[in-house]
């Protein structure tokens, strides 16, 4: 009998499912159940959002920080809800993060499982990177320049280095009307050194005499210096929310964070016409609202100007009438583009009034008439020239009051009202 044909022993190969990796980060729930933010290990590759309810959450990437790819997930209507993560490595799916949620009546996030423990998210609204910074009262904006001339701008820095070494003359050679003049260097120094218009009896009218600019300190040279280390100190701590990495959009919407969102506006000096000399000096100054937190329009316009010119951003004040007010903002260059910005209108944190065109102005935001627009006894041309509506999506998106403002220094991106609307920066 012929013997059988030899078996092999090598089974056929079959190619393994691969075992897909636990996911390595974690979540955490506000306070307030407002706002979930998932956190995912970069390391093990691009997470991405896979699937979920749209009806009940809303879920946006905030990007990669510190190691992590964060999700932030806010609530949309009263429901349950499966929120489905993926990572690819190498183009494969390595894992999955699944979370079950449910949103109360009171529409708050409530996690009932997860793939992942609770914990504490790296915070990219942080600075990691801070600005080396030092005010610089020379400074000036260009566009000052370009409206008052380059002889004035010069004056004013010898005004204010005189002032800085205790001063109180200095020499110039005014252009025309003496006083005139006196009142565009004055224009300057309001715009370029605060606490000079706030610290002195400086007074355009009467303060060119025998071929000098003079003025006097209202407190000994001790309080004045102590003045300003304060004043200084005030500076530095706003200066403090930019990060190295920021774009010229995502500095001018922090610090216009920063000097609206705790301050308030004096009605006990603009419902009275009975104020003292020391409130007519103070009270509508940059140096107020900057200190004291405090001011009314032209305080907070100025000062816009002040803090954008220590950090590089172009602006300038621009006042208009409109049937029922006269009122002041801050017109700002940012990308090339003009732009009016209101942090009057925007105090207590909004961004209703940030970014607005000069039709804007004229519309919506106040019915302004534009030929009254002026600055420094110009008037300005500006209905043709204020016209990006490169933030009507926060105009349209935004209700008037604080407007719960963040901004993710990796990314860029500014997040507003509890994360449920977002603006890219750098776009």
């Amino acid at each position: 009998m012929p013997s059988a044909e030899p078996t092999s022993s090598l089974l056929p190969t079959v190619t393994p499912t691969p075992t897909e990796e636990k996911p390595i980060g974690g979540y955490e729930l506000d306070d307030s159940g407002d706002v979930l933010t998932v956190f995912l290990s970069t390391e093990q590759g691009a997470w991405t959002i896979e699937s979920f309810d749209s009806a009940v959450i809303d879920v946006k990437s905030k990007g990669a920080f510190s190691g992590f790819t964060l999700f932030s997930v806010t609530p949309i209507e009263s429901g349950t809800c499966a929120l489905l993560l993926s990572c690819e490595t190498d183009g494969q799916i390595s894992s999955h993060c699944k979370l079950e949620l449910f949103v109360n009546e009171a529409y708050s996030l409530e996690v009932m499982s997860s793939d992942v423990e609770l914990g504490s998210a790296p915070d990219d609204t942080k600075v990691t990177e801070p600005i080396d910074f030092a005010i610089d009262y020379t400074k000036y904006p260009e566009m000052l320049k370009d409206y008052l001339g380059e002889k004035v701008v010069a004056d004013a820095q010898l005004v204010i280095n005189a002032f800085l070494n205790g001063e109180t003359s200095v020499a110039i050679s005014p252009v025309g009307n003496a006083s005139g003049y006196a009142n565009s260097v004055s224009c300057a120094l309001n715009l370029m050194c605060p606490p000079f218009e706030a610290l002195t009896d400086y007074n355009s009218l009467t303060a060119y005499s025998s071929g000098k600019l003079n003025w006097s300190f209202l407190g000994t040279w001790e309080e004045t210096r102590d003045a300003l280390s304060d004043f200084e100190a005030a500076v530095k701590g706003i200066m403090a929310s930019i990060d190295k990495r920021d774009c010229e959009t995502a500095k001018a919407m922090l610090l216009y964070s920063e000097l609206t969102k705790d301050s308030y506006y004096d009605y006990a000096f603009s419902e009275s016409n009975n104020h003292t000399p020391e409130q007519e000096r103070l009270v509508p100054s940059a140096y107020n609202a900057i200190i004291n937190r405090s001011g009314i329009c032209t305080a907070f316009a100025q000062a816009l100007t002040f803090l954008y010119t220590q950090a590089g951003i172009d602006s300038i004040p621009v006042s208009g009438d409109s049937p029922e007010m006269f009122h002041m903002w801050t017109m700002v260059e940012l990308g090339g583009k003009l732009y009016f910005m209101d942090p009057t209108w925007d105090l207590g944190g909004g961004f209703k009034y940030f970014g607005m065109t000069a039709d804007d102005r004229c519309g919506w935001a106040g019915g302004f008439d534009a030929s009254t627009f002026y600055f420094c006894g110009q008037t300005l041309e500006l209905r043709s020239s204020v016209i990006s509506e490169r933030f009507a999506v926060l105009h349209d998106s935004l209700d008037v009051g604080g407007a719960d403002f963040k901004l993710f220094h990796s990314t860029q991106l500014a997040t507003f009202c509890n994360g449920a609307f977002s603006f890219d920066c750098a776009g």
